[in-house]
């Protein structure tokens, strides 16, 4: 076969040669999915299909569109969806480079990470901190990402979620939530540990999600918490909060006005907004103004560089509407290229920010783009003077493009304007060699 792949590229331009290797990978898939057929199916991997299938038969027009980035990764899972099956396999393929929501490491360098977020995790008391170890990895994750740290199995991702979680039960110490809303819940892992921690457990726990993501975390949920606890959405009509019957809630985007009466003490977002287009983050914007809810935690890359977004796909997030005030915030710059701000938001409330952890040199920046974002982008002379100070940023950070739009759209300054046009420029390139990517 290697002899015959050599000759076929010595006779092919590099175009078809590519074309004629993805054939034969849909042609390998195909029949691995022919023989996927004659293996018994599990009953839980049959539910999460079907499942799938009913909600993807229900998508909402009016949705904005999904972009190549998440549909290149839907349509992937379709085509290898008829391999799968069991729950194992599920999270195994949801786990792997190919579904494009988790990354890991592996061994030494895993141990030195869960080390490096302890020994830094100076805004979580000793006291919560001893509750680490309550926060296990599931059966069905794969031995090869996961390690015993303390008596406690963990792979790189479930460290994020634990570190993230005790941050957060800390923080809302006074007012511990009994309902949590988790957008873009991923393999389920943060709504699992939510619930099985030591340390606070809500009531129950709803993840918002596109049908070809929420298929993992109905296979995990349900293999951990049993089918009675866990209660799938594939209609839009209103629940009755008197009877949500399940402590978990797994809601296809299109079916989300199905939550309207419930009310979350918490909706939370991580690693996950920056890849969402600027329809998108409008969008779930929007939904947090009408959904009934007290806190917004957010934590994603924060203020990278405009020329080298990697998998960014819009210019600011997250961006409450006025009626949001930024409680806490801590922006990371520890990995040079890839910053990251935790933000804490509250309905209705005029309290000034505070920071938590170290300060970072993307501190005065967030700031000014807090200022902003309560003036809801009306004030042309604040936001030159934040654009001003963006641009005097090393790299310039991807926001400066959402303040130019802006600041063009509301004066006829010429310099606003080409500042504008400049920045478009450095997009339109970055976008255009990620896509090649």
């Amino acid at each position: 076969m290697l002899r015959v792949r050599r000759m076929v590229k010595s006779l092919l331009p590099d175009s078809l040669h590519a074309g004629a290797l993805r054939a034969e990978n849909r042609l390998r898939v195909a029949g691995a999915g022919l023989v996927a057929w004659r293996r018994p199916q599990d009953q839980i991997t049959k539910t999460a299909k079907e499942n799938l299938r009913r909600s993807v038969r229900r998508r909402d027009s009016s949705l904005p569109v999904f972009g190549d980035h998440w549909n290149g990764y839907a349509r992937e899972l379709r085509r290898r969806l008829p391999t799968l099956r069991s729950a194992e396999e599920l999270i195994n393929y949801g786990q792997s480079p190919m579904a494009g929501i988790e990354s890991h490491l592996r061994g030494e360098s895993l141990r030195a990470y869960i080390d490096g977020c302890i020994t830094s995790a100076s805004d979580v008391p000793f006291g919560l901190l001893e509750h680490f170890s309550s926060f296990n990895a599931s059966s069905l994750v794969s031995e090869q990402i996961v390690t015993r740290y303390r008596g406690a199995r963990l792979d790189a991702n479930l460290v994020n979620v634990a570190m993230t979680i005790l941050r957060l039960i800390n923080m809302l110490r006074d007012e511990l939530p009994k309902s949590v809303c988790d957008i873009g819940g991923g393999l389920g892992v943060s709504t699992l540990s939510w619930l099985k921690n030591t340390a606070h457990c809500p009531e129950y726990a709803t993840i918002i999600d596109l049908p070809e993501t929420l298929i993992f975390a109905d296979a995990l949920l349900r293999h951990e918490l049993g089918n009675a606890e866990v209660r799938y959405l594939l209609d839009d009509r209103p629940i009755d909060p008197a009877a949500v019957g399940a402590k978990v809630l797994l809601c296809p985007i299109s079916n989300v006005s199905a939550l309207r009466p419930l009310e979350f003490d918490l909706v939370t977002n991580t690693f996950s907004m920056q890849e969402m287009t600027d329809e998108w983050v409008d969008w779930y914007m929007r939904w947090l103004d009408m959904q009934p809810c007290r806190y917004f935690y957010s934590a994603n890359f924060f203020g990278t560089a405009l020329a080298r977004m990697r998998e960014g796909r819009n210019s600011w997030s997250p961006r409450p509407s006025s009626g949001w005030s930024l409680q806490r915030f801590w922006v990371s710059d520890d990995d040079g290229d890839r910053p990251m701000a935790m933000q804490m938001f509250k309905k209705t409330s005029n309290e000034s920010p505070a920071v938590s952890g170290s300060s970072s040199r993307l501190d005065g920046w967030l700031t000014m783009l807090d200022r902003v974002r309560m003036n809801q982008c009306r004030d042309v002379n604040l936001l030159e003077r934040s654009l001003r100070y963006g641009l005097e940023l090393s790299p310039i950070p991807k926001e400066t493009w959402h303040l130019a739009r802006a600041t063009a759209a509301l004066t006829d300054d010429p310099w606003a304007k080409s500042i504008f046009v400049r920045l478009s420029h450095i997009r339109r390139r970055q976008s255009a060699m990620a896509d090649t990517r």
